[in-house]
C-alpha cells in the first residue's frame, strides 16, 4: 500500500492482541497491548510525518499511547503519539513525526490503552 495514501484500519494485513474489527475502524482491547500491521511502500522519497485518525474516551481522564514500529513490533518506535480524551468517542486527527523512512516495510501500529480507557480505536493513517 502506498505510504501517502489513506490506509483504512480495517484493511490491515494483520491484527493481534484483542483487536476487534468494527464497521469502518478497528477497536483495541482495553486490557493489555494490541496492534494492527500494514504492508507499506514508502517509495524513494522519504516521509517524515504520520497522521492517524483515532477515537479515544476514558472514564477516568487517562491518556493512551499509540506507537509505530517498522518490521517488528519490538523494534524501537519510529513515532509515538500521545492520545488524550476529546469527548466521548470523538474522532481526532493525531499527527506525529517519523524518522525519514524509505522503501517497503511492515508498519506495526501498537496501542497501549491507559488505565480507565473505555475506547481506543483507529480509523485511518497516512504518511507525508
Amino acid at each position: 500500500m502506498p505510504a501517502r495514501s489513506i490506509m483504512e484500519a480495517e484493511e490491515a494485513v494483520e491484527q493481534s492482541g484483542g483487536i476487534t474489527v468494527e464497521s469502518g475502524y478497528v477497536r483495541a482491547s482495553v486490557h493489555g497491548t494490541s496492534r494492527v500491521s500494514f504492508r507499506v511502500d514508502f517509495g524513494e522519497t522519504p516521509v517524515d510525518q504520520v497522521q492517524c485518525r483515532i477515537a479515544y474516551a476514558s472514564s477516568r481522564g487517562a491518556s493512551a499511547e499509540v506507537t509505530l514500529h517498522l518490521d517488528s513490533p519490538t523494534n524501537p518506535p519510529i513515532s509515538s503519539l500521545s492520545v488524550g480524551e476529546r469527548g466521548q468517542g470523538g474522532w481526532q486527527q493525531v499527527p506525529g513525526e517519523v524518522g525519514y523512512v524509505t522503501g517497503e516495510h511492515t508498519v506495526h501500529v501498537v496501542f497501549a490503552p491507559g488505565v480507565g480507557t473505555d475506547l481506543l480505536a483507529l480509523d485511518q493513517l497516512t504518511f507525508r
